[in-house]
C-alpha cells in the first residue's frame, strides 16, 4: 500500500523523470533493432523504464471523468521533456479488452501547453506516443529495439519513407460542400464510435510477428502480437478523428478472429480483390450486423476506399505496404483510405496519374493533408502527410456521418462547438504580401488552434507561378495556436521573396478564397468549424512596395528620419485604402512590435521619429491601415544611441471630426541622455479661419501636451498636416499630426424602391436610396410601426443599397435611411412603406409517366410536364421517383419551357439503387443511402434558382441519361411544386368556403372548420413560408359542416394552409409556437 501511495504521489506530481533517461546513440544500435519504414533524419535515445510507467498509467481514470491524478512526462520530437494529464481511451471494445487485457490506449492533455496532445499504446511491442502540438506538428515516440528498452522521439517533418504506395481508386465525384453561411460546424456535445472490423492476410501477421520474435510462439501468442499491431493503428487513426471530427473507433468483439494465421483467402498482392475477399471473411465470420466499418490490411504497395459505413459497401476498404508500422502506414495510408469510406475525396491538385478530383483539388502539388498524396506524385510538397484533415475533407466526411454513415454509438460529451471568425473580404493590391487575422469564441473551456488554407480548387501549373489567376497558391501549413497567418511565410517576405515553391503572390489580379478552421482539442471529442473569407487582388492597383530604407543605413535614435514607399493605386482601383501603417521590428522581423505612425496619408512618404530602440536587426513594415497587404524593407538596418535630445511624438496622430467640433491631440515629450533645456512649440498647416493651442506652449519636463484645434464651422473639408515643431537652441524635431474635417452639409437621400406602399414585397428584395456625395455610410431603420419604435434591424451599411435579413410574409414595414460619414450624421430620409407578400404553392404532376430507361442501350429519355398557370416563379421544388440500379449511371437534368436547365444529379452513389427524393436548394447535400440510394430533400447539384423569375406556364422536361447499357430502369412519376409571391390580402380571399382554423396561433395540433362546404372531396395542404409542402390530407363531405383535426409536426414559424376542391381553393395562415 505504501509503495502504491508513493507512485501516485509521483505520477501527480510530475516527479516521475526518471522513467525516462537520455540514451545514446551507440547505446541505442548495439540493441536487437526493429524494422522501421521511414527514418527520420533527427531522433533523440532514451531508455524507458516501462514497468514504471505501465503502473503509472493503471490508475488513469477512464475518459470522461472530470479530471485525473496521473500527470506523466513524455519526451517530444526534440527530446524536450513535457507533462500530460492521463486518461485511459480503449481501442479495442470491452469484450475484447477483457480477452487481452494486456492492450492498452491511453490519452493526455498537455499541462504546459493545453493545446498539445498525446495518444499512447502500450501492447506487448512497448510503448507508441503520437504527440499533437500547435506550430511544431506531429512527433512520436517509438520503440528501437525489439528488447523494449530503447526509444526514440522524433518530429514528423524530419521523418523519410520510402513511397511505394498508390491509392488505386476514388469514391465517385461528388459536388463540391463549400458551405459558407453559417460556418460549418459538427453536432455540438456528440462523440460517435463506430465498431471497426480489421482483417488482414497472412503476409500482414507474418511481419508482426516477426517484429514480435514469436516464430515459434503459440497461435495465440502470435495473434494477440498482430492484434496488438492493429490496436496500435487504430490508436493513430483515434487521434486525428477525435480531434477533428469527435468520432473514434473500437475494433470489434471478436475481431481476432480476423487475423489470419499460415493460411487465408487473401490474393495479398490485389487490394482490389482484397476488399470483396475481406467483405466477405468479415460477413461469415462477424456477422453483417455486428460492425460498421471494415477494412484489410496487408503487404502489397496500395490503398483502396469506397463504400461508405454502415451500408452494404461498409468493407469497401484495404491499405497494403512491404513493412505495414509506423507513421507511414497508419497516417500517410490507412487514415488515407478510411476518410475515403467516409466519402472523402483526393485533395491534391497534380494530376497523379489521373487520381485528381477536380471537385476537391485545393491543395498544390500533391499536397500534404492526410487526404493528399504527399511524397508519392511529382511536384511533393513534402514526404509525408501532416496528422491533420483539410477543412473540405472534413466537411465531406461529416456529410457522410450526417448520412448514411449515421450508425455509430453517439454520446455526449457536453463539449460546444468553437465559433470562428474569418473577418471581412478584401481587397489588395497584386504582387504584395497580406496578412490573414481571424478570431474564435468557445463556450466550453478549451484550447483552441487554428488553420488557415487556400480553398481554391481550378487545376493550375505546379508548382505555382506569379503568372496563376486561379488554382492554389499556397500550401497547408501545419496546426497553429495563432490565428494569423502570413501569405507567403514571413521568412520568405523577409528574403525578399515572394514566390517560394509552395508560397506564391500572383502578379495579376484574381481571387484567393481562404477557409479558416478552429479546432478546441477537446480529449473527449474535439469540436472544430470552419469560417470563410475572399482575398481579391486587384488588377490595377500593385505591387505595394517599401522603398526606403532598403539597405543596410544607419539612423540615429530620436532622429527624424523620412520612409518611403510605392502608393501603386492603392488608394482607389477597389483596393480604396487611404492610410497606411508604419511598424518597426527590432529583431530582424521575427515580429513587429513597435508602431512608429498609425493612419497615416497613403500617399508614398511620412516623415517619422526613430524610436530610441539602439540595434542592428531592424526592419520597417508598411501596411495598409485596416486592410491587410504590407511590405518591409528589404534588409536590416542599424539605430544607433541618441544623444543629449528630446522627442516629441503623437499618441493619436490622425484625427477625423465633423464642421462645426473640435479636435484634440495628446503629444508625448520626453527628455533623452541628460538633456535639460526649455522645449518651445509651434505648429504650421492649419486650415483657413480655424484656431488652435497648445496645452503649455513651451515644455522643460517629461510628460504630455494638448494640441487643441477649434473654430471648425466654416473651414472647408479636407485632410490637413498639421506639423508640430519643438525648437530648444539648435535642436529642433517635428511631428506630423492630420486633422481630417469632414464635411456636415449632407444633401440628404431619397428612398427608391420599393416604391411607397408597395404590395407583394419578396423578403429578399433589396433597399435602394440614391447616393449623398458626403456620405460614406448610411445607417438603415426598418420597423413595423410608422414611428419606427418597433425596429426590427438597425444597421450600418456603405453602398446605397441593402438587402434586409429578418423580413417575414405578410408583414407592413417601414424604413429610413440616415447618411453618415467618419464623423457627421445627415438628416433622415422620409419614412416609407412596404408590404411583403404570402408565398403560394401549387404542386403539379407528371401524366407522362412511366418512361422506361432501358438496360440494354446508352440512352436519354425524357418526361414532360404542362402547366397551365401563368405566373412569375419564386421558389421551385422537384420530386422524382425514379427506380434504377445502379444509380452511379444517372444524370439527371430539369428543363424549364423557355430552356433553361438545372443538373439535378450526376453519377452519384456508385453501385447504390433507386431515386425517390425532392429536389431543393434548401436541401441537405447528396448523400447516399441504403435501400434507396438518394431520398430525402437534398440540394441540386445546380441551383434551381436559375427559375426564379421565369414564367410558370409551359411544358417542362424532366431528362435522364443512362451512361451505360446496363440496369434498366424508369421515370416511375415526377412532380414540381411551383410557387409564386401573392398579395398577404389575397391569400385569405375565400373562394370554396368560410374555413377558420383554431386555435391559432397552436402548437402543431388545430381544427379545420368550414359550416358550409359543398358535397365534394378537399386536398389540405401546409407549405411553409418557402413553399415547402410539409403535410397532405384527403378530405371528403357530404354538404354542410366539414370538420377535421389536423396534427402536423414543425418547427415554430408561420405556415399556409391550402384547402382545394377542383379549381378552387382557399388558403388560410397560421402560426405554430
Amino acid at each position: 500500500m505504501k509503495k502504491l501511495l508513493l507512485l501516485l504521489l509521483l505520477a501527480s506530481t510530475g516527479l516521475q523523470a526518471q522513467f525516462w533517461t537520455e540514451a545514446t546513440p551507440q547505446q541505442a544500435e548495439n540493441s536487437k533493432v526493429l524494422t522501421r519504414t521511414s527514418t527520420p533524419e533527427k531522433q533523440t535515445y532514451f531508455q524507458l523504464d516501462l514497468n514504471g510507467i505501465k503502473a503509472a498509467l493503471g490508475n488513469a481514470p477512464m475518459r470522461g471523468s472530470a479530471t485525473s491524478p496521473v500527470i506523466i512526462p513524455f519526451p517530444d520530437g526534440n527530446g524536450v521533456i513535457q507533462n500530460f494529464r492521463m486518461f485511459e481511451a480503449p481501442v479495442l471494445s470491452p469484450v475484447l479488452a477483457a480477452k487481452y487485457p494486456t492492450i492498452k490506449s491511453y490519452v493526455g492533455q498537455g499541462i504546459e501547453n493545453p493545446s498539445t496532445t498525446i495518444r499512447i499504446s502500450i501492447t506487448l511491442f512497448g510503448l507508441h506516443a503520437m504527440i499533437l502540438a500547435p506550430n511544431n506538428g506531429t512527433s512520436y515516440i517509438d520503440p528501437y529495439s525489439k528488447q523494449g528498452n530503447y526509444y526514440i522521439s522524433y518530429n514528423r517533418q524530419g521523418l523519410t519513407s520510402s513511397r511505394e504506395f498508390h491509392c488505386l481508386v476514388q469514391p465517385p465525384n461528388e459536388p463540391e460542400l463549400r458551405i459558407t453561411s453559417p460556418p460549418t460546424t459538427m453536432d455540438n456535445g456528440i462523440f460517435r464510435t463506430y465498431r471497426f472490423a480489421m482483417a488482414c492476410t497472412v503476409e500482414y501477421s507474418a511481419f508482426h510477428i516477426a517484429q514480435a520474435g514469436l516464430e515459434d510462439g503459440t497461435i495465440e501468442e502470435q495473434r494477440a502480437a498482430v492484434l496488438a499491431a492493429m490496436a496500435t493503428t487504430i490508436a493513430r487513426l483515434n487521434t486525428m478523428y477525435e480531434r477533428d471530427l469527435s468520432m473514434s473507433f473500437q475494433l470489434v468483439d471478436n475481431n481476432d478472429q480476423l487475423i489470419f494465421i499460415g493460411e487465408d483467402n487473401f490474393d495479398n498482392e490485389d487490394v482490389g480483390s482484397m476488399i470483396g475477399q475481406g467483405t466477405i471473411e468479415m460477413n461469415n465470420i462477424i456477422g453483417f450486423d455486428n460492425y460498421d466499418i471494415g477494412h484489410t490490411v496487408g503487404t502489397s504497395g496500395g490503398g483502396l476506399g469506397g463504400g461508405s459505413p454502415c451500408t452494404d459497401g461498409k468493407a469497401v476498404g484495404a491499405t497494403g505496404t512491404g513493412a505495414p508500422v509506423g507513421d507511414p502506414f497508419d497516417i500517410d495510408y490507412v487514415a488515407h483510405e478510411v476518410g475515403h469510406q467516409f466519402g472523402a475525396a483526393h485533395t491534391f491538385n497534380n494530376s497523379c496519374g489521373g487520381n485528381v478530383d477536380t471537385n476537391w483539388s485545393y491543395e498544390p502539388g500533391s499536397g500534404s493533408s492526410i487526404m493528399a498524396y504527399a511524397g508519392i506524385c511529382d511536384p511533393n510538397v513534402q514526404s509525408n502527410s501532416d496528422a491533420q484533415f483539410f477543412a473540405g475533407s472534413v466537411a465531406q466526411i461529416r456529410a457522410r456521418i450526417n448520412g448514411e454513415a449515421n450508425c455509430a454509438v453517439q454520446t455526449s460529451n457536453n463539449n460546444d462547438t468553437p465559433v470562428p471568425n474569418a473577418g471581412l473580404d478584401y481587397v489588395i493590391p497584386n504582387g504584395t504580401a497580406f496578412i490573414l487575422t481571424g478570431s474564435a469564441t468557445d463556450s466550453t473551456p478549451s484550447a483552441l488552434t487554428y488553420t488557415w488554407e487556400q480553398y481554391d480548387r481550378q487545376i493550375t501549373e505546379q508548382p505555382p507561378t506569379q503568372d496563376a489567376t486561379e488554382g492554389p497558391n499556397f500550401r497547408i501549413q501545419v496546426i497553429t495556436d495563432t490565428p494569423v497567418r502570413y501569405c507567403p511565410r514571413l521568412s520568405d517576405v523577409l528574403n525578399n521573396n515572394l514566390a517560394s515553391v509552395w508560397e506564391v503572390i500572383s502578379n495579376f489580379g484574381r481571387e484567393y478564397n481562404f477557409a479558416f478552421t478552429v479546432r478546441d482539442n477537446n480529449l473527449n471529442g474535439g469540436e472544430s468549424a470552419t469560417d470563410f473569407m475572399k482575398v481579391t487582388a486587384s488588377a490595377t492597383a500593385g505591387p505595394f512596395v517599401v522603398l526606403a530604407p532598403n539597405s543596410a543605413v544607419t539612423w540615429q535614435a530620436s532622429s527624424n528620419k523620412t520612409v518611403t514607399w510605392d502608393v501603386a493605386g492603392t488608394t482607389a482601383n477597389g483596393v480604396n485604402t487611404p492610410y497606411v501603417d508604419i511598424l518597426l521590428s527590432t529583431n530582424g522581423g521575427l515580429n513587429f512590435n513597435t508602431i512608429i505612425a498609425s493612419e497615416v496619408p497613403n500617399d508614398g512618404s511620412e516623415t517619422i521619429l526613430v524610436p530610441n530602440i539602439p540595434g542592428t536587426a531592424n526592419r520597417i513594415m508598411v501596411r495598409g491601415h485596416n486592410n491587410i497587404f504590407y511590405d518591409v524593407s528589404n534588409q536590416n538596418f542599424a539605430i544607433t544611441p541618441a544623444g543629449s535630445t528630446f522627442d516629441i511624438t503623437s499618441a493619436n496622430q490622425n484625427i477625423s471630426v465633423c464642421q462645426g467640433q473640435q479636435a484634440i491631440y495628446t503629444l508625448n515629450y520626453q527628455e533623452l541622455n541628460g538633456f535639460n533645456a526649455v522645449t518651445s512649440l509651434s505648429l504650421s498647416g492649419l486650415p483657413i479661419g480655424t484656431d488652435a493651442f497648445f496645452s503649455s506652449n513651451s515644455v522643460e519636463d517629461n510628460g504630455t501636451v494638448t494640441l487643441t484645434i477649434s473654430g471648425t464651422t466654416a473651414a472647408t473639408p479636407g485632410l490637413y498636416p498639421i506639423t508640430v515643431t519643438g525648437t530648444s537652441g539648435s535642436i529642433v524635431k517635428t511631428v506630423t499630426v492630420y486633422f481630417n474635417l469632414l464635411n456636415a452639409q449632407f444633401e440628404g437621400t431619397t428612398l427608391v424602391s420599393p416604391q411607397d406602399n408597395a404590395d407583394v414585397v419578396s423578403t429578399s428584395t433589396p433597399l435602394n436610396w440614391t447616393a449623398d456625395a458626403t456620405a460614406d455610410r448610411y445607417v438603415v431603420d426598418i420597423a413595423t410601426d410608422p414611428g419606427m419604435a418597433n425596429s426590427i434591424e438597425n444597421i450600418l451599411v456603405f453602398t446605397n443599397s441593402y438587402t434586409p435579413q429578418n423580413l417575414e410574409e405578410g408583414i407592413h414595414y417601414y424604413w429610413m435611411v440616415t447618411p453618415q460619414n467618419a464623423s457627421c450624421e445627415g438628416a433622415a430620409s422620409e419614412i416609407r412603406e412596404f408590404t411583403t407578400g404570402v408565398t403560394d404553392c401549387s404542386v403539379f404532376e407528371s401524366a407522362d409517366v412511366p418512361v422506361a430507361i432501358p438496360e440494354d442501350t446508352s440512352e436519354t429519355v425524357t418526361s414532360t410536364l404542362t402547366v397551365t398557370e401563368n405566373f412569375q416563379i419564386t421558389d421551385l421544388t422537384v420530386s422524382v421517383n425514379i427506380p434504377h440500379a445502379w444509380v452511379g449511371d444517372l444524370w439527371a437534368t430539369l428543363i424549364g419551357p423557355d430552356g433553361t436547365a438545372v443538373q439535378l444529379f450526376a453519377q452519384e452513389c456508385w453501385d447504390g439503387d433507386d431515386v425517390v427524393a425532392t429536389f431543393s436548394d434548401d436541401g441537405t447535400e447528396q448523400a447516399c443511402g441504403s435501400p434507396i440510394a438518394l431520398s430525402g430533400t437534398l440540394r441540386p447539384d445546380e441551383p434551381l434558382a436559375a427559375f426564379d423569375n421565369h414564367a410558370s406556364a409551359g411544358t417542362w422536361t424532366l431528362q435522364v441519361f443512362d451512361e451505360f447499357a446496363q440496369d434498366g430502369g424508369s421515370i416511375e412519376a415526377w412532380s414540381l411544386n411551383l410557387c409564386q409571391l401573392e398579395s398577404a390580402l389575397a391569400v385569405d380571399q375565400q373562394s370554396v368556403g368560410t374555413v377558420t382554423l383554431y386555435p391559432n396561433p397552436n402548437s402543431g395540433s388545430f381544427t379545420l372548420r368550414m359550416d358550409q362546404a359543398s358535397a365534394a372531396n378537399y386536398t389540405a395542404r401546409i407549405f411553409d413560408v418557402r413553399g415547402r409542402l410539409i403535410f397532405q390530407k384527403e378530405l371528403s363531405s357530404t354538404g354542410g359542416m366539414l370538420q377535421e383535426e389536423i396534427n402536423v409536426q414543425a418547427s415554430g414559424g408561420m405556415y399556409l394552409l391550402e384547402l382545394q376542391s377542383g379549381n378552387s381553393k382557399t388558403v388560410k395562415k397560421f402560426v405554430i409556437r
